[in-house]
């Protein structure tokens, strides 16, 4: 399965109304939600240029409207523009509320599976070598809050 049709049967069994247990074990496997993580992250990427390119077309049809010199609400070619654009943008605030209720259900995986994501590791080992650096943390500290991390995915990869 391509990380796309991942993040779409994801996106689709995440909702628990609509949840085949079978599917939804295979999909909970911590591999395959980093996989589905990524895909949705693009997946919302994508919705979201979208939603900004219809927005600069709508945006091109009132000044082309305006420009003609007239009222908006009586130019057909704006108010059919504005109602499309209306629609679809609903669309769009429906399938970001559904990527983020997909998300949440594999934040919640992971806590369950005693899972954090790498980044927020890496994030967190950043911050502790900036305040070694700034003298904030002494180096003691430093080398036992790294070896923590370490550990924690020695543990992981067990």
């Amino acid at each position: 399965m391509t990380d796309d049709e991942l993040g779409k049967t994801f996106l689709y069994h995440s909702n628990p109304n609509m949840r085949d247990q079978e599917i939804w074990r295979e999909l909970s496997r911590i591999e395959n939600t980093e996989r589905a993580r990524k895909a949705l992250i693009n997946m919302k990427g994508v919705n979201d240029l979208a939603l900004l390119t219809r927005r600069e077309g709508l945006h091109e049809v009132k000044r082309k409207a305006l420009l003609d010199g007239g009222c908006l609400s009586q130019n057909p070619e704006w108010l059919n523009a504005k109602t499309e654009f209306d629609s679809w943008h609903e669309r769009s605030k429906r399938f970001n509320l559904r990527v983020r209720m997909a998300l949440d259900a594999i934040r919640d995986i992971h806590q369950d599976a005693g899972y954090e994501s790498p980044s927020r590791h890496v994030r967190y080992l950043v911050n502790l070598v900036n305040n070694f650096v700034h003298g904030n943390l002494d180096q003691d500290t430093l080398v036992a809050k790294v070896k923590e991390v370490s550990d924690m995915y020695e543990g992981l990869s067990a």
